[in-house]
């Protein structure tokens, strides 16, 4: 197991090197329930916890 920092940083590097992040207008993060997701990093970011 990791940081969740850690693995935000990896998800964030993988993003960036097939995208252009500054064209990015909108995040949706999907989510299975854990509080790690909702870590403060993207404040614009569009949440979905599945039930």
């Amino acid at each position: 197991m990791e940081k969740s920092s850690d693995f935000h940083g990896k998800r964030e590097a993988l993003i960036e090197k097939k995208y252009n992040v500054d064209e990015i207008q909108q995040r949706i993060l999907n989510g299975d329930g854990g509080s790690w997701i909702k870590e403060p990093y993207d404040a614009e970011a569009i949440y979905y916890q599945a039930q």
